[in-house]
């Protein structure tokens, strides 16, 4: 479980940079589509434990 959670975390620090990396080229509301999709995603796996 501790290895999955660690995993989790370092999706969304990727996620993060992939974003501020690409924050020129993608548009606000995708981002923020985006990220609410990616709560949900968090939510959904953190509700099986």
């Amino acid at each position: 479980m501790n290895y999955c959670l660690n995993g989790l975390f370092f999706d969304f620090i990727n996620f993060y940079f992939f974003i501020r990396k690409n924050l020129n080229n993608l548009k606000f509301n995708k981002i923020f589509e985006d990220l609410k999709q990616l709560s949900f995603i968090l939510n959904s796996i953190l509700q099986l434990f």
